[in-house]
Protein backbone atom coordinates (compact mmCIF):
# COMPACT_ATOMS: atom_id res chain seq x y z
CA UNK A 1 0.00 0.00 0.00
CA UNK A 2 3.18 2.22 1.34
CA UNK A 3 4.32 2.00 -2.98
CA UNK A 4 0.90 3.11 -4.21
CA UNK A 5 0.96 5.84 -1.45
CA UNK A 6 4.04 7.27 -2.68
CA UNK A 7 3.22 6.93 -6.12
CA UNK A 8 0.19 9.34 -5.53
CA UNK A 9 1.76 11.52 -3.65
CA UNK A 10 4.12 11.98 -6.20
CA UNK A 11 1.82 12.31 -8.59
CA UNK A 12 -0.27 14.96 -6.53
CA UNK A 13 3.01 17.09 -6.16
CA UNK A 14 4.08 16.98 -9.74
CA UNK A 15 0.01 18.29 -10.21
CA UNK A 16 0.72 21.11 -8.19
CA UNK A 17 3.54 22.31 -9.68
CA UNK A 18 1.92 22.47 -13.45
CA UNK A 19 -0.97 24.10 -11.97
CA UNK A 20 0.96 26.47 -10.62
CA UNK A 21 2.45 26.86 -13.78
CA UNK A 22 -0.55 27.32 -15.66
CA UNK A 23 -2.04 29.89 -13.09
CA UNK A 24 1.47 31.94 -14.07
CA UNK A 25 0.16 31.52 -17.64
CA UNK A 26 -3.29 32.81 -17.44
CA UNK A 27 -1.63 35.85 -15.29
CA UNK A 28 1.24 36.57 -18.36
CA UNK A 29 -1.89 36.16 -20.44
CA UNK A 30 -4.26 38.29 -19.05
CA UNK A 31 -1.71 41.02 -18.71
CA UNK A 32 -1.03 40.85 -22.43
CA UNK A 33 -4.53 41.57 -23.21
CA UNK A 34 -5.06 40.58 -26.61
CA UNK A 35 -7.45 39.62 -29.31
CA UNK A 36 -5.27 36.05 -29.68
CA UNK A 37 -4.43 35.60 -26.29
CA UNK A 38 -8.40 35.18 -25.19
CA UNK A 39 -7.88 31.77 -26.68
CA UNK A 40 -5.04 30.68 -24.96
CA UNK A 41 -6.44 32.05 -22.02
CA UNK A 42 -9.60 30.18 -22.45
CA UNK A 43 -7.60 26.70 -22.76
CA UNK A 44 -5.08 27.30 -19.76
CA UNK A 45 -8.43 27.83 -18.07
CA UNK A 46 -9.66 25.03 -19.01
CA UNK A 47 -6.22 23.19 -18.22
CA UNK A 48 -6.87 24.48 -14.93
CA UNK A 49 -10.06 23.07 -13.73
CA UNK A 50 -9.27 20.07 -15.12
CA UNK A 51 -5.87 19.80 -12.86
CA UNK A 52 -8.05 21.00 -9.81
CA UNK A 53 -10.26 17.99 -10.24
CA UNK A 54 -7.26 15.58 -10.94
CA UNK A 55 -6.04 17.09 -7.26
CA UNK A 56 -9.27 16.82 -5.28
CA UNK A 57 -9.38 13.22 -6.84
CA UNK A 58 -6.08 12.38 -5.77
CA UNK A 59 -6.18 13.96 -2.44
CA UNK A 60 -9.64 12.28 -1.32
CA UNK A 61 -8.17 9.01 -2.62
CA UNK A 62 -4.95 10.18 0.34
CA UNK A 63 -7.40 10.33 2.67
CA UNK A 64 -9.33 7.35 2.15
CA UNK A 65 -6.00 5.32 2.46
CA UNK A 66 -4.97 7.63 6.03
CA UNK A 67 -8.91 6.39 7.57
CA UNK A 68 -8.81 3.02 6.70
CA UNK A 69 -5.68 1.65 8.08
CA UNK A 70 -6.97 -1.03 9.90
CA UNK A 71 -5.44 -4.70 9.32
CA UNK A 72 -8.32 -6.64 10.88
CA UNK A 73 -10.75 -6.66 7.88
CA UNK A 74 -10.28 -5.61 4.64
CA UNK A 75 -10.91 -2.13 3.11
CA UNK A 76 -9.83 0.44 0.38
CA UNK A 77 -5.65 0.78 0.74
CA UNK A 78 -4.97 -2.46 2.32
CA UNK A 79 -2.81 -5.42 0.97
CA UNK A 80 -4.39 -9.02 1.42
CA UNK A 81 -2.31 -11.73 0.92
CA UNK A 82 -4.07 -14.39 -0.63
CA UNK A 83 -4.26 -18.14 -0.97
CA UNK A 84 -5.62 -19.77 -4.40
CA UNK A 85 -4.81 -22.71 -5.00
CA UNK A 86 -2.01 -23.88 -2.56
CA UNK A 87 -0.50 -20.43 -3.96
CA UNK A 88 0.18 -16.91 -2.23
CA UNK A 89 -0.75 -14.02 -4.04
CA UNK A 90 -0.77 -10.22 -2.72
CA UNK A 91 -2.83 -7.83 -3.90
CA UNK A 92 -4.20 -4.27 -2.77
CA UNK A 93 -7.25 -3.03 -2.78
CA UNK A 94 -7.51 0.66 -4.55
CA UNK A 95 -10.04 2.90 -6.12
CA UNK A 96 -11.46 2.22 -9.48
CA UNK A 97 -8.91 5.24 -11.06
CA UNK A 98 -5.89 3.55 -9.47
CA UNK A 99 -6.61 -0.07 -10.14
CA UNK A 100 -3.73 -1.93 -12.13
CA UNK A 101 -3.98 -5.91 -12.06
CA UNK A 102 -0.93 -6.33 -13.58
CA UNK A 103 0.91 -4.99 -10.54
CA UNK A 104 -1.45 -6.16 -8.39
CA UNK A 105 -3.75 -3.21 -7.67
CA UNK A 106 -7.21 -4.60 -7.52
CA UNK A 107 -10.60 -2.20 -7.73
CA UNK A 108 -12.85 -2.18 -4.51
CA UNK A 109 -15.46 -1.96 -7.13
CA UNK A 110 -14.08 -5.49 -9.09
CA UNK A 111 -16.14 -8.62 -8.70
CA UNK A 112 -12.90 -9.59 -6.11
CA UNK A 113 -12.25 -6.11 -4.22
CA UNK A 114 -16.49 -6.50 -3.48
CA UNK A 115 -15.83 -10.04 -2.48
CA UNK A 116 -13.05 -8.95 -0.33
CA UNK A 117 -13.75 -5.34 1.13
CA UNK A 118 -15.34 -6.23 4.88
CA UNK A 119 -14.02 -9.89 5.36
CA UNK A 120 -11.29 -11.17 8.23
CA UNK A 121 -8.02 -12.80 8.31
CA UNK A 122 -8.82 -16.43 7.51
CA UNK A 123 -11.83 -16.17 6.10
CA UNK A 124 -12.36 -17.79 2.23
CA UNK A 125 -14.33 -16.42 -0.29
CA UNK A 126 -15.95 -18.29 -3.46
CA UNK A 127 -15.87 -16.56 -6.87
CA UNK A 128 -17.45 -17.52 -9.95
CA UNK A 129 -14.26 -16.43 -12.18
CA UNK A 130 -13.89 -17.16 -16.60
CA UNK A 131 -11.84 -20.24 -15.28
CA UNK A 132 -14.36 -21.79 -12.95
CA UNK A 133 -14.85 -21.71 -9.02
CA UNK A 134 -12.13 -20.42 -7.35
CA UNK A 135 -11.40 -19.98 -3.64
CA UNK A 136 -9.69 -17.47 -1.96
CA UNK A 137 -8.78 -17.90 1.45
CA UNK A 138 -7.37 -14.16 3.38
CA UNK A 139 -3.65 -15.02 4.52
CA UNK A 140 -2.62 -11.89 5.80
CA UNK A 141 -3.89 -8.22 5.64
CA UNK A 142 -1.65 -5.15 6.03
Amino acid sequence: MSNLRDELKSKLDELKIELQSITNDIDISRREDQEEDVAVTRDLLDQKTMLIQQIADIEDDLDTYRENNTTSIVDMGNAVSLEIGGLTKEITIVPSAQADPSRGYISSGSPLGIALVGKKKGETILLETPAGRQFYQIVEIK
